[in-house]
């Protein structure tokens, strides 16, 4: 054993697996709602650009940094009776899912220059990346293991990738129209057929027997998710897949539709608080 596996070994600290709404998830979920409230409210009545890229940034390489641990925690195998630790990836945990886009889309929110490019981005992040780490957030289903470093994980990676997504809509509200929606749903799109790249990829070139589906999109492996299982198993493939971009676009739509309805109502409070002060 290395100095290296030490570290990792050393790292390793099991707790009773957590359930929803436990102390753990719960205390979590107390922290992420009073920063999102003061975040929001202060970046609302002072919008600062610079600001809102440096703690996209800061958000991404805190989400990399406990990535990294994670895909080095996949590969590490102790065995407690001979004292010995092997490597061998766990081709399951690999970070490509829609909770996983902030990881690749994130840098290009807080380094790249205004254009379209970083309009569609921000909408796709605004809707279907927000719509997806709050759900985790809320409910966390399955995610939760023994292992009290991956779980402080996830809880710090949905957090912020949510987070994220109510900082830039606050902060570039006045960009958030339908069309830029429309970009948003271009780029949810080009993570699909990423993610179909590698459900072909990694099984049939590399070789690997573990479960992989990426974006739970595998026509091998089925899917999990819920309604979506149910059109999976009764229903031709080409089928499925047409439902579940379809079923994505109309919750991500919901959900900017409720981002502006929202937006709209604190607008017009906020006029009508300056005319009575007038």
């Amino acid at each position: 054993m290395n100095f290296f596996e030490k570290i990792i070994k050393a790292t390793i600290i099991t707790m009773d697996k957590p359930s929803f709404l436990s102390a753990f998830h719960l205390s979590f979920l107390i922290v992420f709602l009073v920063a999102t409230i003061g975040v929001s409210l202060w970046l609302y009545k002072k919008p600062n650009d610079k600001a809102v890229r440096i703690f996209t940034a800061a958000a991404w390489g805190i989400m990399l940094l406990f990535e990294i641990y994670k895909q080095i925690n996949f590969a590490y195998n102790y065995n407690a009776e001979t004292n010995t630790i092997t490597w061998d990836y766990n081709w399951q945990g690999f970070p490509f899912q829609l909770c996983s886009s902030p990881l690749y889309l994130f840098p290009f929110a807080a380094f790249l220059k205004d254009c379209k490019v970083r309009d569609a981005i921000l909408a796709y992040l605004c809707t279907f990346s927000f719509f997806g780490g709050l759900v985790v957030m809320i409910y966390p289903g399955t995610v939760f293991t023994t292992n009290a470093l991956i779980n402080i994980q996830t809880m710090v990676h949905h957090g912020l990738q949510s987070l994220v997504g109510i900082v830039l809509t606050v902060s570039y509200r006045k960009k958030l129209t339908w069309k830029t929606f429309a970009t948003g749903l271009i780029v949810f799109l080009g993570m699909l057929s990423i993610a179909q790249f590698l459900n072909w990829f990694v099984p049939d070139v590399i070789g690997t027997k573990d479960y992989f589906t990426m974006f739970s999109l595998s026509w091998k492996w089925g899917c999990e998710l819920p309604i979506l299982s149910i059109v999976y198993a009764k229903t031709p493939y080409i089928v499925f897949l047409l439902g579940y971009i379809v079923g994505f676009f109309i919750v991500a739509a919901i959900v900017f539709s409720i981002i502006k309805l929202v937006l709209f109502i604190s607008a017009k409070r906020r006029e009508a608080k300056k005319a009575k002060n007038a």
